[in-house]
């Protein structure tokens, strides 16, 4: 088992026992993707935080398990000494949170998943060209490095600047991947947790990354008894570095504010 340590960033400025939004990443990003939504979401009195999940940005040498992924997650939580906490997970971030809540104490005040990883998109994710042959490695060859098939749309925002990677071209190990394929269907089988817990579910239209099919599946089964559906038809997965950014924002923002009793 990895070790994980406390990789806290919140806001400044924002008084003690406030609101806080705590963020989790997606595959090959770091805590540096939620920058601006820190400095935007600061504004409105809402804190910030984020931490890099084992395997990426400053804790990339470790070689992480879906296991280290929610105990690192558990860990900053609990780390937080705000009085009502919320909880966002993007892509990668969205499947791990979804499988967590029964590790989180207390039960987070709201939930938001961008464009969590129910299941990839064919278009980057095909099972003939890429899942079938990853699924053969992750059980043959565990160990074989595999380049995660990202669109062109986020390499060219990573070249620009605009996108914060851990590396130009993440890899993980097959083995890795093949699991994260079984948590995803774990997320379904963890939907009764969510009765409790208020849900915001925001997907982009564009998304080529991840499948925006299973993630209305999975809205339209949860038994939250507070949940909202989010739809931005022109943005793709870069969600948080496209100019939909204040829009969604805002929208987050006025959610979490919506009653005081959350």
């Amino acid at each position: 088992m990895v070790k994980t340590s406390i990789s806290y960033n919140k806001s400044q400025n924002i008084a003690k026992g406030s609101r806080e939004l705590i963020c989790v990443h997606g595959l090959g990003t770091y805590s540096g993707w939620f920058t601006e939504a820190q400095s935007v979401l600061g504004l409105d009195g809402i804190a910030v935080s984020s931490f890099d999940l084992p395997g990426f940005g400053a804790k990339q040498a470790q070689e992480p398990t879906i296991e280290d992924w929610q105990k690192s997650l558990q860990e900053n939580w609990a780390a937080s000494d705000s009085q009502q906490k919320y909880l966002l997970g993007h892509s990668l971030g969205g499947l791990i949170v979804s499988t967590s809540l029964h590790l989180l104490d207390p039960k987070p005040a709201g939930v938001i998943l961008t464009v969590p990883a129910f299941w990839g998109h064919p278009a980057s994710y095909s099972t003939r060209r890429f899942i079938a042959p990853t699924l053969y490695k992750g059980f043959f060859r565990p160990d074989t490095q595999i380049d995660l098939p990202y669109p062109d749309e986020v390499m060219l925002s990573v070249k620009e600047g605009r996108h914060a990677l851990s590396a130009l071209r993440p890899q993980i190990k097959a083995s890795l991947f093949v699991a994260c394929l079984f948590h995803q269907l774990r997320a379904f089988l963890c939907l009764p947790s969510w009765r409790d817990i208020p849900l915001l579910l925001i997907v982009a239209g564009r998304d080529t990354v991840v499948s925006t099919t299973a993630s209305r599946l999975f809205f339209s089964l949860c038994p939250s008894f507070d949940k909202r559906f989010l739809c931005y038809p022109a943005a793709s997965h870069d969600l948080f570095v496209l100019p939909e950014l204040e829009l969604m924002l805002g929208e987050i923002s006025e959610w979490i504010f919506r009653d005081s009793n959350y």
